[in-house]
Formats: structure tokens, C-alpha cells, sequence
């Protein structure tokens, strides 16, 4: 070297060497001398001048993202940087999450970069950060905040049994950690199409609609949060056959005559778990043997021809029930005849001797109930 700031030459001892341009704040010359020897030991130079200029200052990229966002669990998120160098070129995008839920980011290298929201149990941020680098090795970086909207918890009810014919009502209930509950929308999930009322209310009417036999049906309750989040929950619907009651044929009887009550019932998908006999209307009357299918009743006495109605419910296992009535019709008895009576032939006797009485009485129009002798 010649002249210049000092450099420190790779090869000084070789036709091609080399060195790394000092940093200058100014037009800089360096020069160089190459002095070559022959094998006879003469030898030869020349110079080289190296001018040396300062290196332009390197202004960093700038990059935005966007503004927060809001997202419910499991939706599909692309996030776009916009970079620019003013003096340069974008060389690399470099997406990071600072803070918030784990989340695996697609395409982290690139401008675009994409995710599915993870499930979280309540509200949670989310942020993210994106650094671009330029040509000249400047970068710059901003963040963007993600709030997770946390979905609502909803609960359908208890499994439930309705039986065919009957019209009931089934309530769900729905929370939001986060905000407020805006809609409900029941649905029949499977099973043979049923009958839904006021299917956009917390509480659903269901009746069998074209169900006739015993079946189960699903049945589903969607909510969805002033955020767009939903949740759903299944009840199971069982629909039962409700039982058949027999009373049996109406009667006619007397007063004071036992009269017997033979019921029955029959559960087409089931069995029969209670009988029960009441007194609907007439003369009272106590039934004896009430819970069961066969009871019975001493008619009451009337002056006149008068009508009892009897009731005859049955339970099934499933707690349906069914009634049927019967009429007995109870008639006064016939006007009563007198007994006839003989308290024997008159006797005579001596003092001291057992005196035997020996009476006879008939009745004709029934029996003799009681005899009683006197002084």
C-alpha cells in the first residue's frame, strides 16, 4: 500500500489478492503497488488507485397490518402485511406470536399468513407480530391484536319422555361469558318428523306429529352470541303409546247387592303400573279394593232408579294414563214381606222340669236374620 487509510490485503503474495473497502465518510483514494520479480531477480512495479466512496445511509422498510381484529373459534384467518422500502427492496416477512393462545401460523415467511382459531373457554387477545427486513438489513416490525370471541354454552334439557297425543314443553338454556345469547333455533337432529312450536325461543313445544309408535328422537338447540359464535347441544325425545282402560260392560243392580267392578288395561309398549276406581257422580258409594283391576261395591239403598259413574284409570310404566267409565244403575228393592213366625203349642208342665221352646219362622222374600224370645 501506498497511500490511503490502512487495509489489510487477503493474498498480498499472489497475482489476485484482496482487501474490505474501509469505512469512509468522504471521497477516499487508496493506492496500491504490485512489484513483480523474475527468476533473474530484476524487478518491476505499477500502481493502482482504488477510489473509495461513502455508503448511503440505509433507510429502514415501514409495514401496517391492518386493524384488531374480532374471530370466533374455529374460523380460518388470513392476515396480509403491507411493506415498503423507500429505498430498497423487502428481502424477508417474519410472522410471530407474542402473546395469547397457542396457534400454528401457515406461511409465516410471507406477507400473507394464515390460521385456525383455537378454542378457548373464555374471551382471550391474541397478538401477533410481523418484522420485515429490507435489502440493506434494516427491519421493522408492528403487532396486531386477535380477540377470541369465546362461544356460548348452551344446555337442551334432560332426555325426555312425551307421550303421543300430549303436546310439551322442553327448555334449554344458554349462557355467554362474553356478551349476550341473540338467538335459539331447534332442530329435529333424526327420528320420524315431529312438530316443533316457537322453535326460535329457549323453550321448544313438541308434539308427535307423525309419530305412532314408540320412538326415540334427537333433537337439537343451536345459540348464537351478539359475537356470530354459536353452540349446540342434543336431547334425546322418547315418545311413548299411551295405555288403553277398560271399565267393563255398565250394570244393573238392587240396593245392598255387592256389586263387582272388573277392569282391565293394556300397554302396547309397556305395562300397566297402576289401577285406580273413582266415583265421578250419583249416590256415594265406598269402593273397595279401589287400586286395583278388580274392586267391588255394596249398592247404597234408593228410593228410586239412580245412576253411578264409575271411573277406571290406568298408569303405564312410562306414566301415561287412560280412563274409562261405566254406569251401574241401581234399583230400589222389592216392598220387604213380613216374616211369618210360631213360637210353638202351648204346654204344661210340672215345677222343677226343663221346659223346651221350640219357635219356627219363614220369610218369602228372603231370610230369617235373628230370633229373639222375651218374658
Amino acid at each position: 500500500q501506498v497511500s490511503g487509510p490502512t487495509v489489510m490485503l487477503t493474498n498480498a503474495d499472489m497475482a489476485m489478492a484482496s482487501f474490505v473497502a474501509p469505512s469512509v465518510i468522504v471521497d477516499t483514494a487508496i493506492t496500491l503497488r504490485l512489484e513483480v520479480t523474475d527468476n533473474s531477480g530484476a524487478a518491476v512495479t505499477d500502481d493502482v488507485v482504488i477510489n473509495i466512496v461513502p455508503v448511503a445511509n440505509n433507510q429502514p422498510p415501514t409495514v401496517t397490518v391492518g386493524a384488531d381484529r374480532l374471530v370466533n373459534i374455529a374460523d380460518d384467518v388470513t392476515i396480509s402485511a403491507n411493506a415498503i422500502d423507500a429505498d430498497g427492496l423487502i428481502a424477508a416477512y417474519l410472522w410471530s406470536r407474542v402473546s395469547g393462545p397457542e396457534v400454528s401460523l401457515i406461511n409465516a415467511d410471507s406477507a400473507n399468513v394464515s390460521f385456525n382459531v383455537p378454542e378457548v373457554t373464555q374471551r382471550a387477545d391474541l397478538t401477533l407480530r410481523v418484522t420485515v427486513t429490507d435489502d440493506g438489513s434494516a427491519s421493522a416490525s408492528t403487532d396486531i391484536v386477535i380477540t377470541i370471541n369465546a362461544p356460548p354454552v348452551v344446555e337442551a334439557g334432560v332426555a325426555q319422555t312425551i307421550h303421543i297425543g300430549d303436546t310439551q314443553a322442553i327448555a334449554g338454556t344458554a349462557v355467554d361469558s362474553d356478551g349476550t345469547v341473540q338467538t335459539y333455533a331447534w332442530t329435529q337432529v333424526s327420528g320420524t318428523t315431529v312438530t316443533l312450536s316457537n322453535d326460535d325461543s329457549a323453550t321448544v313445544s313438541v308434539s308427535a306429529g307423525n309419530v305412532t309408535a314408540r320412538e326415540t328422537i334427537v333433537l337439537r338447540l343451536t345459540v348464537t352470541d351478539n359475537n356470530g359464535a354459536t353452540a349446540s347441544d342434543d336431547v334425546n325425545v322418547t315418545f311413548n303409546m299411551k295405555p288403553s282402560a277398560i271399565a267393563g260392560e255398565d250394570q244393573t243392580v238392587v240396593s245392598v247387592e255387592n256389586v263387582v267392578l272388573n277392569g282391565s288395561g293394556t300397554d302396547a309398549d309397556g305395562s300397566i303400573e297402576q289401577y285406580q276406581w273413582t266415583h265421578v257422580s250419583g249416590p256415594m258409594v265406598t269402593i273397595s279394593n279401589n287400586n286395583m283391576a278388580q274392586a267391588s261395591f255394596t249398592a247404597p239403598v234408593v228410593a228410586q232408579t239412580s245412576d253411578i259413574v264409575l271411573r277406571l284409570t290406568v298408569t303405564d310404566n312410562d306414566g301415561a294414563s287412560a280412563s274409562d267409565d261405566k254406569v251401574v244403575t241401581v234399583n230400589p228393592s222389592a216392598a220387604n214381606v213380613l216374616p211369618t213366625v210360631s213360637a210353638g203349642a202351648d204346654q204344661t208342665v210340672v215345677s222343677g222340669a226343663t221346659v223346651i221352646l221350640t219357635g219356627v219362622a219363614s220369610d218369602a222374600d228372603g231370610t230369617v236374620d235373628q230370633f229373639l224370645w222375651t218374658h
